[in-house]
């Protein structure tokens, strides 16, 4: 139809893509692979991402991150060489979601309630001695809130990677998810797994602060 405009072509086409089905799993994932790699730009053209997200479109593109990552664990153990390709599967589609979920709110909720749609309760500690209720909120501390059973819980580990680009997207990912929010980002991923990446915000957040403080001097010498 000439009528509908040739984004939203480029946009159907790349849905019925991904929402497709084959006997062939490799090849299905390697098509769908292109199509993330495609979707680079989506993040950055108003109101493409929303659409995507009206179209089931994120939702699936959630569920086959996941399906990379719970072959990345499956796989840990194994030779080098097969869990590196698997993460050079990851790394686009990890570049993908999060350049998405910053730039549409729509998208961010949808992601954000399929990888962390519930948490550990917390402990009863009055049913444990001092020594039994001091480690179990080390624990939760250090190991965070998400159940093993949650998809999000096959993202955390990343976050530990040797990879420094998988290690580095993967925790900008959650950040995002979490609204840049220390408290509810430590509580998901467990200050063991996320110490390095609010490491890296807290850093940034200095350097703004500095740069805030160097205009407000220069301001005050100029009589402004």
């Amino acid at each position: 139809d000439p009528k509908v405009p040739l984004l939203d072509k480029l946009g159907f086409l790349l849905i019925h893509l991904l929402m497709s089905s084959c006997s062939d799993r490799k090849a299905l994932q390697a098509i769908q692979h292109q199509v993330f790699c495609v979707l680079m730009f989506a993040g950055n053209v108003p109101g493409f991402a929303d659409f995507l997200t009206q179209k089931g479109a994120i939702a699936k593109m959630v569920d086959l991150t996941v399906v990379v990552l719970k072959d990345i664990k499956s796989f840990e153990k194994a030779d080098f060489a097969i869990r590196n390709e698997l993460l050079n599967t990851l790394l686009p589609m990890l570049v993908v979601m999060n350049s998405i979920a910053e730039n549409c709110e729509s998208a961010k909720c949808v992601m954000s309630d399929k990888l962390f749609p519930y948490e550990l309760s917390e402990p009863d500690y009055s049913e444990m001695n001092e020594e039994e209720a001091k480690k179990a909120q080390n624990d939760r501390h250090m190991k965070g809130t998400t159940p093993e059973e949650v998809p999000g819980y096959f993202l955390i580990p990343l976050m530990l990677s040797y990879n420094s680009n998988i290690k580095r997207f993967t925790g900008e990912w959650i950040w995002t998810l979490c609204d840049g929010d220390n408290g509810l980002f430590c509580r998901r991923v467990g200050y063991g797994n996320g110490v390095h990446m609010m490491t890296i915000k807290a850093g940034m957040m200095g350097e703004i602060l500095k740069k805030q403080e160097e205009d407000r001097k220069k301001r005050q010498a100029d009589g402004q």
